[in-house]
């Protein structure tokens, strides 16, 4: 898997038509991953730390972003991106209730996350 890669929360409705519009959007020139796939799990404990589901990221070559802070970032490699993989398959494992817009929405404007990689980090992005 090469980057970038966006991460979401896959067990929320809301979350996962939000996923399912950027994958249509980019056409499939981004990988995009649930934080609680086998995949997400592995990206978060290599990169990022265990509260990280609290908002969707987008991880780079060197760094990735969280929350708001990834607006950008998003949408710069929706645009340039190549290679990626599509939205990967994320299981049957959404909640029952979804989400609320507003809270999701709050959550997206209040928190924002950035984390820059070390160099022994470079083979996490090595198939």
């Amino acid at each position: 898997m090469k980057p970038p890669v966006m991460l979401y929360d896959d067990r929320c409705r809301l979350c996962l038509g939000f996923a399912r519009a950027v994958n249509r959007l980019a056409r499939g020139r981004l990988t995009i991953v649930g934080h609680y796939t086998e995949e997400g799990r592995r990206l978060r404990a290599s990169v990022l730390y265990p509260e990280a589901t609290e908002m969707f990221w987008v991880l780079g070559e060197r760094e990735a972003h969280g929350g708001r802070a990834a607006l950008l970032p998003l949408l710069h490699h929706m645009v340039t991106a190549r290679g990626g993989m599509g939205m990967l398959p994320a299981g049957d494992a959404c909640a029952d209730e979804g989400c609320d817009v507003f809270v999701r929405s709050a959550s997206l404007i209040k928190n924002s996350g950035h984390v820059e990689y070390g160099p022994g980090r470079a083979a996490l992005w090595h198939d």
